[in-house]
């Protein structure tokens, strides 16, 4: 796998746990916090227990969006206790938060779903080159 290649699969990775962290405290808190009278006032808790939970979901499983981007912009930055927790904030944001902020960080290389694209056409040529068109022919191809 191309360091692009890993950068891509993480950041993808990040989207997903932040989906899901967003639709799994809205779930467990944001519905009680809605239907019960007296919970109603805390309800900006749930900011806070969001990023909590996005903290430990970022360090559980590695996420640090910091060095993930340091090297997609070929720089040397290494994962970190910091930057795992900047993720989590992060992370418990939201899946809208952070595609919004993917999207500005990516700049003109463009969103998520394009650079997906170019990865995926990367790898094509990539394997397109290393084949040689004087070997064997494919007996699968017909």
């Amino acid at each position: 796998m191309s360091p692009i290649e890993g950068v891509v699969a993480t950041l993808s990775m990040v989207m997903f746990v932040s989906f899901l962290v967003e639709g799994l405290v809205e779930f467990f808190l944001g519905e009680p916090f809605n239907q019960i009278k007296k919970l109603k006032p805390y309800k900006w808790l749930l900011m806070y227990a969001s990023g909590a939970f996005g903290i430990v979901l970022a360090i559980l499983y590695g996420f640090d969006l910091v060095a993930t981007l340091g090297v997609f912009f070929g720089g040397n930055v290494s994962a970190s206790l910091a930057g795992k927790v900047v993720t989590g904030l992060a992370l418990g944001r939201g899946s809208g938060y952070l595609h919004d902020l993917l999207a500005r960080a990516l700049g003109e290389r463009g969103s998520l779903y394009t650079l997906l694209e170019g990865v995926k056409g990367e790898s094509e040529e990539s394997w397109s080159d290393s084949t040689d068109s004087s070997s064997e022919p494919d007996p699968l191809s017909g």
